[in-house]
């Protein structure tokens, strides 16, 4: 094994404003390793080269011909140029060819960048300017949108696509080399590069679709933080299960999901396309025999809505579990009667790598829970006037354990990051900002995002409190609520019934009662639909009353 030490981070905040961590059990860790190493390879040096690792159509990859891809890959793009310490931005989908070239990237001892593949060219430039990667590994759907990136980019990198076929198209693609290609030609023997444990592994950029994307490091030694505390405990993953995650590596729930928990525990990875329709899951979960699935709360209940369903698709499945926003209680309870499943729901964030909050352990669930924190976390709620809120009292959330936020940017952005970096860390305790209740059990509950939270007469509280209340009438399908010119207002989407002239004035009352005069909406509109990113989920950042104005602009051409 080669060893890499590369010098101090330009790119990272001072590392006096860096979060406490608090590492307990992962300080067996050795100071140096490569992830890959010890994800993948230690599998064949224990004899278990021919276990299942990779599920993705009708082929099954074992542990050993996916390591000798991997070492194929390496290869190629140490030809490519890269070297230890470098970094790639990967512009994919969920493909086969995605996750053999994030493994050949760490093994290299370079840093991988996975990228959202619903980005703009716009949005992935911004990217690229910010970690100025040795190169850039294009999935062959996505060509089109890379070869506009590549126009808006001086001093661009290198840009190699999977195969030099542009999917999206059907034709072949000139200028594009094939990674493939090179890699057919290339040593299926590659000696990993160790680093340091506190090295750099991976960078996650926000989504970018509200706001300009901002990037948080993730050290190597996070790559096995995330299965030995979540996976182990959590999941409690063994060599038999098979794990799929529905959303996309480019988010921290994704990334933990498909590309480290499943090989820490020598289990196999079942990969969906980003495009699967919720149908299409009931087979592909049967197919694959998928034993613990991941997937967004809307994914849940666009599946609990497919006509004739078969429950018996989804025998395999010992665990099922949600993140990203709450479940709808109505979709965990339709789950429990339907198919005979928990929903184990979770709380985390793109800088603290994974969820540090979930039911899965206690397997306790409630309706809003999101669990107490994963052994090795502490948490704590702090009110408005600092101190540490009551029990069923709002409060901001700040943890600390084995893995803390920690911002990245480009030297020339280095003011920027020590600010984000001072705002996210204070006296080693990483400020998350949202606001939660804890109960008498210790389960904590979401309540609602610092930007989101709603003061009137005298009370504090979230959107979803109102919203999960006018979602107990029938005519109610989806609700959201936000504050717009000093006004409460209810955004209503009604079911398939309709609405009549006083379904308003039922649904006020119904909050009135519920949840008391001061958490009334002042105005009730009903509207088609409600703001929402590509994956599904709310964006409660989004300027609601201007989105709604634009979206019955749009409706009236």
């Amino acid at each position: 094994m080669t060893t890499s030490e590369p010098s101090a981070d330009l790119h990272l905040p001072p590392r006096d404003l860096w979060p406490h961590r608090v590492h307990g059990e992962s300080r067996s860790y050795p100071a140096t390793f490569n992830a890959t190493e010890v994800l993948l390879d230690r599998h064949l040096d224990a004899g278990h080269g021919d276990r299942p690792a990779l599920r993705y159509g009708d082929t099954v990859l074992s542990y050993e011909r996916l390591a000798r891809r991997v070492n194929r890959f390496g290869n190629a793009l140490r030809e490519l140029g890269v070297r230890p310490g470098d970094r790639v931005v990967l512009a994919s989908l969920n493909e086969w060819q995605a996750f053999v070239t994030n493994f050949a990237v760490l093994k290299l001892g370079a840093t991988i960048v996975p990228t959202s593949p619903l980005l703009t060219p716009e949005q992935l430039a911004v990217i690229v300017k910010d970690c100025t990667p040795k190169l850039v590994v294009a999935s062959s759907y996505l060509i089109a949108m890379i070869d506009a990136t590549r126009d808006l980019t001086s001093d661009a990198p290198r840009f190699v696509a999977f195969d030099a076929t542009d999917r999206g198209q059907g034709r072949a693609a000139p200028g594009w080399e094939s990674l493939e290609a090179l890699a057919e030609s290339a040593a299926e023997e590659l000696a990993p590069t160790a680093r340091p444990h506190d090295a750099v592994a991976l960078l996650l950029y926000s989504s970018g679709l509200l706001e300009p994307a901002m990037a948080t490091a993730h050290l190597q030694e996070e790559l096995l933080l995330i299965p030995d505390r979540f996976g182990r405990h959590g999941w409690a993953v063994t060599p038999d299960d098979v794990i799929a995650g529905a959303g996309p590596i480019s988010f921290a729930g994704g990334y933990s999901t498909n590309l480290t928990i499943p090989f820490r525990f020598g289990a196999a990875a079942a990969i969906f396309p980003l495009a699967t329709t919720p149908a299409q899951m009931f087979p592909l979960i049967a197919a694959h025999g998928v034993t613990l699935l991941a997937a967004l709360p809307t994914r849940y209940g666009e599946m609990l809505a497919v006509p004739g369903a078969d429950p018996k698709a989804l025998r395999s499945l010992r665990i099922v579990s949600g993140g990203g926003e709450p479940l709808d209680p109505r979709v965990a309870a339709g789950w429990r009667e339907r198919f005979g499943l928990e929903i184990y729901e979770g709380f985390g964030t793109n800088g603290m790598a994974h969820v540090f909050l979930t039911t899965a352990v206690t397997k306790r669930v409630k309706p809003g829970s999101a669990g107490t924190p994963l052994p090795g976390y502490t948490t704590r709620l702090v009110t408005q006037d600092d101190r540490l809120a009551a029990v069923g009292e709002p409060g901001r959330l700040q943890v600390r354990g084995p893995i803390g936020t920690l911002h990245w940017g480009h030297p020339s952005n280095a003011d920027e990051v020590t600010r984000r970096q001072r705002a996210s860390v204070r006296d080693g305790w990483v400020h998350i900002g949202d606001w939660l209740t804890v109960d008498e059990e210790g389960d904590h509950h979401f309540v609602a995002r610092a930007e989101d939270l709603i003061r009137r007469g005298g009370v504090a509280f979230g959107p979803m409190e109102i919203e999960q209340v006018l979602l107990e009438d029938p005519a109610v399908a989806e609700a959201g609520v936000y504050a717009a010119a000093g006004e409460l207002v209810a955004a209503v989407v009604p079911t398939e019934d309709g609405v009549n002239d006083h379904t308003a004035a039922r649904l006020a009352e119904h909050v009135r009662a519920r949840c008391g005069p001061e958490k009334v909406p002042d105005t009730i509109d009903f509207v088609a639909g409600l703001p929402r990113s590509p994956f599904g989920t709310l964006l409660r950042r989004a300027r609601w009353a201007d989105w709604f104005d634009a979206a019955k602009e749009r409706a009236d051409r």
